[in-house]
């Protein structure tokens, strides 16, 4: 069942600013696949690091270089995907709006969802990565 609350309608102003958000969405993903690039790069260098001086380490450093390896294996593997999510969502919605396509533009909104998800999941794993961080750093300058 169709419910119509409204019909949207679009000027110039909007199809342009559709038009500019399409092209910054696109830039934004190109810039998190080359930042997932470097932080898979980085944590490939601190693995190896880690591994070749791992006997030189106490449990403090170990736990440190482990759970930050694997924030930002994570981290480099889900920014490029929510970046995608949106270059998706902007793209549909364009292309829908240049062809008068309402189911098409209404099918772009579950792109967009899913980038507000996985930008819900970064935030999420950014704050416990901050809170384990700051717990750790409070527990180590106590002792």
């Amino acid at each position: 069942m169709n419910e119509e609350l409204f019909q949207i309608k679009l000027d110039e102003t909007g199809k342009n600013l559709l038009i500019r958000i399409r092209q910054w969405a696109r830039f934004l993903y190109i810039c998190c696949v080359l930042t997932c690039f470097f932080d898979l790069i980085n944590a490939y260098l601190g693995i190896k690091s880690f591994l070749k001086y791992t006997d030189r380490y106490d449990d403090y450093m170990k736990f440190s270089v482990i759970f930050n390896i694997i924030f930002l294996f994570i981290y480099a593997i889900l920014l490029p995907i929510q970046a995608y999510y949106f270059f998706s969502f902007s793209r549909k919605a364009s292309k829908a709006m240049q062809y008068e396509d309402s189911i098409g533009f209404n099918h772009s909104f579950k792109w967009l969802l899913k980038h507000i998800i996985t930008a819900g999941i970064l935030f999420t794993l950014n704050s416990v990565w901050a809170f384990v961080y700051s717990i750790r750093e409070f527990y180590f300058l106590s002792q």
